[in-house]
């Protein structure tokens, strides 16, 4: 399996474990859950929030930077 399809997979699946936290929360914290609210929320939250793996050339060769917003860094792997 190759690296890109690795970190592909994994951005995906942070991204539905997101989706799914806050629609929780939301239908959790609101008295009459309005779908038509909670789902469009939930999925840009979940985009904001996930991690985005790139893949950078450098002098060395190409290198997969990950950038997340709860990070100052960023991580090369």
């Amino acid at each position: 399996m190759n690296i890109s399809i690795k970190f592909k997979a994994i951005t995906i699946l942070m991204k539905i474990v997101i989706y799914l936290i806050t629609s929780g929360v939301f239908f959790l914290l609101m008295e009459e859950p309005n779908l038509k609210i909670i789902f469009p929320i939930s999925i840009a939250v979940s985009f904001i929030l996930a991690p985005r793996f790139t893949e950078v050339k450098l002098q060395s060769g190409k290198k997969t930077q990950m950038k997340w917003i709860f990070m100052k860094k960023v991580i090369f792997i």
